[in-house]
């Protein structure tokens, strides 16, 4: 009996993602398949100011340079199961080059990006099942040209600039700053679930999102002189506000204060003298660890601890900890207040 050929055309990013869904979650079963593009994947980016007149100035070309490299990357990974892309070969390069189109009288650049899909395809031939060659050039695809990507990048990056930020004196006009993004098109929430199950289908997915996430970085550094800048149809945003979510991330770990209601979560006393306890914080639901020393609080602060715990009451506590970017570590309690039997929560 011969094989049944099955051809899928994607010419949209929805139509790859619902593809990836049915894969994923094994709706399909792909004995041999001819992938094809139309008109996706593509490369659109829109920048408006005095230098942006059918120009493409230094810091848009490193842009485009890092997006390069990124499919360099991506293809190595794919077919030689390596980032190192010294493997690839002149005509492979060649190939996979991508062309800039610089709209007449505009400062609009857009980039085909269909024969790199049609190259991703060639490289699985042989090495690897029908399934597993569409889930990960797919996933590749979307995570590079994708609208749904950039924008969960740039929702990160605002979230976490905002939270540095508010460790910060007289800020506050560079926080309404961050509230001019534009986000123009609705947040997918089957990309998020595809992704996810995507990393753990094949571990080079990982890597690729990786990649297309400083690659994505770089693009949003290059456009930082724009007077206004529009990225694949998705977001829209100042240069200014493209500059603050461009600025690198403290790497410090600062000491802060959390003094708030927990709950006791569970407590780890096979040390005795350094106990672990994960606590959830009332106002949100937050969970952290935190050690409890003995010799920190007096008999009265514990009992108070152990209440709580055997109660699933709400506890009041004094704790020291580190924190970069909205995350903790190192968080030691240091005092113990009294506790609040009620079921409400404040």
């Amino acid at each position: 009996m011969s094989e049944i050929v099955q051809n899928y055309i994607i010419s949209n990013e929805d139509q790859a993602i619902d593809l990836l869904d049915s894969l994923l979650n094994e709706k399909l079963n792909l004995d041999h398949v001819n992938l094809e593009f139309d008109g996706w994947p593509n490369y659109h980016l829109h920048v408006e100011g005095d230098k942006y007149h059918q120009t493409i100035t230094p810091s848009i070309m490193n842009g485009f340079l890092e997006l390069q490299s990124g499919i360099y990357k991506s293809y190595a990974l794919i077919k030689y199961d390596t980032e190192t892309t010294q493997c690839l070969t002149k005509a492979e390069r060649q190939e996979l080059e991508i062309e800039v189109k610089v709209e007449d009288g505009s400062s609009s650049f857009d980039i085909n990006l269909t024969e790199i899909g049609i190259k991703l395809v060639e490289s699985t031939a042989g090495k690897m099942s029908p399934t597993q060659a569409v889930v990960i050039i797919l996933s590749c695809l979307v995570l590079y040209f994708g609208k749904n990507y950039l924008q969960q990048i740039l929702t990160a990056r605002k979230e976490a600039r905002e939270a540095e930020l508010d460790l910060q004196k007289n800020t506050e006009d560079r926080k309404e700053r961050l509230e001019t993004i534009k986000i123009l098109t609705e947040q997918n929430q089957k990309f998020v679930d595809v992704i996810s199950k995507a990393n753990q289908f094949d571990p080079r997915i990982k890597k690729m999102e990786q990649h297309a996430a400083d690659t994505n970085a770089a693009i949003l550094k290059s456009v930082q002189d724009a007077d206004q800048a529009e990225i694949q149809n998705a977001v829209s945003l100042p240069g200014d506000v493209a500059k603050e979510l461009s600025i690198t991330p403290k790497t410090r770990w600062e000491p802060l204060r959390i003094d708030d209601w927990y709950r006791v979560l569970e407590v780890d006393s096979s040390n005795a003298a350094s106990r672990k306890i994960r606590l959830q914080r009332v106002k949100d639901n937050k969970e952290l660890m935190s050690v409890l020393e003995n010799d920190s609080l007096d008999q009265k602060n514990l009992q108070l601890i152990q209440q709580a715990e055997w109660k699933y009451a709400k506890i009041f506590l004094h704790i020291e900890t580190l924190t970069l970017n909205g995350r903790y570590k190192e968080s030691r309690i240091i005092g113990a207040v009294n506790i609040d039997e009620s079921d409400e929560d404040e």
